[in-house]
C-alpha cells in the first residue's frame, strides 16, 4: 500500500495529528504481536502530548 503525504494536508495542528494517528496505526500494524502492548502507550502518548 502506498500513502502519499501532500504539504496542504499537513499544514495545520489538525492535518498534523491526522496523519500521525494515521502512520502510528499503520507501523502499529507492522509489528509483531508481543511488541505492540508496550509501543501502544508510548505512541499514544506522544500524539496526544503534541497538543
Amino acid at each position: 500500500a502506498m500513502s502519499e503525504i501532500r504539504n496542504h494536508e499537513i499544514a495545520g495542528e489538525t492535518g498534523q495529528r491526522k496523519w500521525a494517528e494515521l502512520l502510528a496505526g499503520i507501523f502499529l500494524n507492522l509489528e509483531p504481536e508481543e511488541a505492540k502492548g508496550s509501543r501502544r502507550s508510548a505512541v499514544g502518548k506522544s500524539v496526544q502530548s503534541a497538543s
